[in-house]
């Protein structure tokens, strides 16, 4: 991570942006690319770091104002490919199996 100053909402989500059309222009990535169009995808400020609720992507806008495009990129595919996995599912399923 580099150290910086906190970006602005705008160009916070342009980040977001340049890393989906990186990742979905990547020969090992754009397999994934349909993930990104699924739900919405957020730059938020009450949350520290990121998260999925199983549809849509949160991003905190000073985690990611702290992050190299690259960590961004990778920030962004292990988001999304919560979503693809169905993580958020499938561990529902498995809380609910242990009561």
């Amino acid at each position: 991570m580099i150290e910086q100053k906190i970006l602005s909402q705008a160009e916070a989500e342009m980040r977001v942006k340049r890393s989906h059309v990186q990742l979905m222009r990547h020969p090992e990535t754009y397999i994934w690319s349909g993930l990104f169009l699924l739900g919405e995808t957020h730059v938020v400020d009450n949350f520290p770091t990121a998260c999925t609720d199983g549809k849509n992507k949160y991003y905190g806008r000073a985690f990611i104002s702290q992050l190299e495009q690259c960590e961004l990129n990778a920030l962004i595919l292990h988001e999304n490919l919560h979503v693809g996995l169905r993580h958020i599912a499938r561990f529902k399923n498995l809380l609910q199996e242990c009561d």
